[in-house]
């Protein structure tokens, strides 16, 4: 639709707002807001980045996962969502 001056055409609120919902990795909804980071389950603990070899297996082997959450996410919704991607964390005391 344009306005009455004829300058470009305006957009409705929903289609401007950066906070729509979008469907994530596992469904859920988030918001375009959300942070998305990769998650890397390693088998000990490294004082570094893991070099693009080591990196490429641990792809294959699923143990590379881009997760997104938002701020308002509490650790415990972290938490299920980053045993949903990683199953092998289930039972683990995650706490800091």
């Amino acid at each position: 639709m344009s306005n009455h001056d004829g300058d470009r055409s305006s957009t409705t609120e929903a289609e401007s707002d950066s906070d729509v919902p979008e469907t994530g990795s596992g469904g859920r909804l988030h918001a375009r807001r959300a942070l998305s980071r990769v998650f890397i389950h390693l088998d000990k603990r490294v004082k570094a980045v893991p070099r693009r070899s080591a990196l490429d297996k641990l792809k294959k082997a699923g143990r590379v996962k881009e997760i997104a959450f938002t701020r308002n996410h509490s650790a415990q919704e972290i938490e299920r969502l980053l045993v949903a991607n990683f199953p092998t964390l289930a039972g683990l005391d995650m706490s800091w």
